[in-house]
């Protein structure tokens, strides 16, 4: 199935390594910045395009993967009419696509994408998937099962709140790990000390138990040990805020 890709960022640049991996070739790259879609058309070897009347014309799918906020800007400004016009975010409504006749949908990745990390390339993808019709449907599940990607149908309100859940699940928590090897970095302990904690956290984490499984010193209701560490978080408003937070939020949920 030929592929278009409109966008030459994080998501772009992860979809062209992935659908690489399944040898499905992406037949054009398009996008304003001549400089970053040239670079990424000439690492796969395929074409581009800098305005619409360079867009080749198939009927295939075509891939919307730029910031959320540019999602219909980039759409008005390069529809052709022409093939399937899809989206591949968790935040932006179908409505994106307004009354325009044609075949629209949504592939939005639930996976941290980002053009400095390999790590993700060898995990399957789930896909949430939605579309303007079933024969839309059919075809991105088609599409999707030719580079063994998992999918489940998701509308707009639910695609929603799986990407709210994922910002805490995904960003929050990296944020806060590299927040946590910052406070440590004067002791020059090496971080992999911390792997096996993660990885029983996380395991924890996707357990039916996982409410039970809550520990520390919030969950005990330790009040001597957490108010010595935000002693120790005095000369860091913006960490005791975050402690202070976080901690109030597990004692409510313990009561």
């Amino acid at each position: 199935m030929k592929v278009t890709l409109i966008g030459s960022g994080n998501v772009s640049e992860y979809l062209c390594d992935w659908y690489d991996i399944y040898k499905q070739p992406v037949l054009q790259i398009a996008g304003k910045n001549r400089k970053t879609v040239s670079a990424l058309a000439r690492k796969y070897k395929t074409k581009t395009a800098y305005k619409p009347e360079q867009l080749l014309a198939h009927n295939g799918i075509y891939i919307i993967a730029v910031n959320d906020d540019e999602i219909a800007n980039a759409f008005n400004y390069w529809y052709n009419g022409k093939g399937t016009w899809v989206h591949t975010s968790g935040s932006t409504d179908m409505k994106v696509f307004g009354k325009k006749p044609g075949s629209f949908g949504v592939m939005y990745p639930l996976l941290t994408l980002n053009r400095l990390s390999v790590a993700s390339l060898f995990f399957e993808i789930p896909f949430l998937v939605e579309a303007s019709d079933r024969k839309t449907l059919l075809k991105i599940k088609s599409f999707l099962k030719r580079t063994k990607g998992v999918f489940r149908q998701a509308d707009s309100k639910k695609r929603l709140k799986v990407h709210l859940a994922a910002v805490f699940l995904n960003n929050f928590i990296h944020h806060i790990g590299t927040l946590s090897f910052r406070m440590i970095k004067d002791i020059k302990l090496h971080p992999t000390v911390f792997a096996p904690l993660l990885r029983v956290t996380m395991i924890n984490i996707f357990s039916n138990n996982r409410e039970k499984l809550q520990t520390g010193p919030a969950r005990r209701k330790d009040m001597k040990t957490i108010e010595k560490h935000l002693a120790m978080l005095k000369g860091n408003p913006e960490m005791k805020a975050i402690y202070q937070v976080i901690t109030n939020s597990i004692l409510k949920n313990y009561r």
